[in-house]
């Protein structure tokens, strides 16, 4: 079969962030891909900086606090290496709304459990199941944009969603407090919801990736021609 000779000089377009929004299909899953991380951070900061705040006000000791949080965030590293294991082996936006519905089951139970044992379990799975979705939902966000705006719309969506961190605690411990005793389940429950509705809106909404070019989950040949 004949191949075309490789030119000797490569033409190389820099995109910005307008070039991106010239395109409906990129737009919108630029807008996508915000949405997902902007509610999976508002619920994994609340598991980072507000859940020992909680612990606290649930009446455990520092110690205690320190001693069960260091034991539940063995999950996470865990749950990294299963997602790096299962990413390729199977369809990334189903994993990551089983990953998401996992972690809403387990942020639910967590907030009710009392028994330590059961606490530091639950606690465990929680971030096993945070931990998991990052390899696995980072991989998806890079290959759902085309090469040549790839690492400017990964920055921009992942970048700007980390707002959704920020006002994590603004959101749970108001929770937490305006409910009396059971306000302290109530954000466990809600920081669920958050990850659940991340889970859910890349399962509805994404494109599916598994044995697909890269070109064919973004059709770059199509976006190279609008911006001709």
């Amino acid at each position: 079969v004949p191949v075309p000779p490789v030119p000797e000089e490569i033409i190389e377009k820099n995109l910005g962030i307008k070039s991106l929004f010239k395109n409906r299909k990129i737009a919108g899953m630029i807008l996508l891909i915000f949405v997902v991380w902007f509610f999976y951070y508002i619920g994994d900061y609340g598991l980072v900086s507000v859940v020992p705040s909680l612990f606290v006000l649930h009446g455990m000791t520092i110690s205690k606090t320190i001693l069960y949080f260091f034991l539940t965030s063995i999950g996470d590293p865990i749950g990294s290496f299963t997602g790096m294991a299962l990413s390729d082996k199977i369809e990334r936006k189903t994993l990551s709304f089983i990953t998401m519905f996992l972690s809403f089951i387990f942020f639910v139970i967590w907030g009710f459990v009392k028994e330590p044992a059961l606490i530091i379990l639950s606690g465990a799975l929680v971030f096993f199941t945070q931990g998991l979705w990052l390899p696995v939902f980072y991989a998806y966000t890079a290959e759902v944009f085309p090469t040549e705006g790839r690492a400017t719309a990964l920055g921009l969506t992942d970048g700007l969603a980390h707002i959704g961190g920020a006002i994590s605690p603004y959101l749970v411990l108001p929770i937490a407090l305006s409910a009396g005793t059971l306000g302290y389940s109530l954000a466990f429950v809600f920081m669920g919801i958050t990850a659940l509705i991340a889970g859910t809106l890349v399962f509805i909404f994404g494109s599916k990736t598994k044995n697909r070019r890269l070109e064919q989950i973004s059709e770059t040949e199509l976006f190279r021609e609008e911006l001709r």
